[in-house]
């Protein structure tokens, strides 16, 4: 989609400029900056999704990998039973390599290869990541951890993001708000959302 997308721009920054002559100078940075996000994409070995992971049952196999750990945060914190596994599904399949990106979603194969890209858009000054199992959001929470790869790590994430949802639960004073806002504090956003963890769970929270 990129590749189509930015050719058919620079096309029509040729056929501007071929009329207009440097009156496109503005459209010509703009190509070249689309193409050289794209290529960011591209150069790595991942799968490439909407900002929210599409609701399906096939993710549950995912979080097996990690259940243990999320279980054992649900009990510390006083989590209704499978909540945090449902919002952990919502958020990456319960992929602990997941990586959000300027509403992109990637789904990476290893700790390596997330790490590998984390740092590459960190040393590009692209902040606006979210990391991990639960998605945390990198400029917000990164103060939290010792470094880039404890954010990654499934345990660290998993434990932040729960002690997250429970302080929301202490101030609002019910889990179904809590979980609205682990997402959004906006109803035009948080309320779809909802929705999507509700399917997962099984039940209303």
């Amino acid at each position: 989609m990129c590749g189509v997308l930015g050719i058919y721009l620079l096309l029509l920054t040729f056929l501007i400029r071929f009329h207009f002559r440097c009156a496109s100078c503005i459209m010509c940075v703009a190509c070249w900056t689309l193409l050289a996000g794209c290529s960011d994409l591209k150069q790595q070995n991942v799968v490439v999704n909407d900002a929210l992971p599409a609701v399906s049952d096939k993710d549950n196999d995912g979080c097996n990998n990690v259940s243990a750990i999320i279980e054992s945060e649900e009990k510390k914190n006083g989590i209704p039973k499978g909540l945090l596994k449902a919002i952990a599904d919502v958020e990456s399949g319960c992929n602990p390599y997941y990586v959000n990106i300027r509403k992109r979603s990637l789904r990476f194969k290893s700790k390596d290869e997330s790490m590998k890209f984390i740092n590459d858009m960190l040393k590009k000054k692209r902040f606006n990541l979210s990391i991990g199992c639960l998605q945390l959001h990198y400029k917000s929470h990164k103060n939290h951890f010792s470094s880039v790869e404890s954010m990654l790590s499934p345990k660290e994430n998993i434990a932040y993001a729960a002690k997250i949802i429970k302080n929301l639960y202490l101030k609002y004073g019910n889990w179904k708000e809590a979980t609205k806002r682990y997402h959004a504090s906006n109803p035009k956003y948080n309320s779809s959302y909802y929705r999507k963890v509700v399917k997962k769970y099984g039940r209303e929270i």
